[in-house]
């Protein structure tokens, strides 16, 4: 997928040319608020089971988060990868 694939070439660029952290977030949970469709019989038809949560965050709570972890300091999260997610939502869930 293009969008991911220019997301990874900059941090393999930060990676390699600079000193810095990877804030990676879950998908947005503003961008399921029309992608949902009920199916005639009533129910929703979402791609993913229970085993496993897809991880999300409002685009609300990611600036305060980022902000968090950076307020430890440069040094704290050099190199390093900060994955933020307020929570990992099953397929019932939908």
């Amino acid at each position: 997928i293009y969008h991911f694939q220019g997301k990874a070439k900059i941090e393999r660029y930060m990676w390699d040319n600079l000193k810095g952290c990877s804030a990676r977030a879950g998908c947005y949970m503003e961008n399921f608020t029309g992608m949902i469709k009920p199916q005639p019989d009533g129910t929703l038809a979402f791609p993913i089971g229970d085993s496993r949560g897809l991880p999300m965050i409002s685009i609300a709570e990611y600036g305060g988060s980022v902000a968090g972890v950076f307020k430890e300091g440069a040094e704290a999260w050099a190199g390093k990868v900060c994955n933020v997610v307020s929570e990992y939502v099953t397929g019932s869930y939908f």
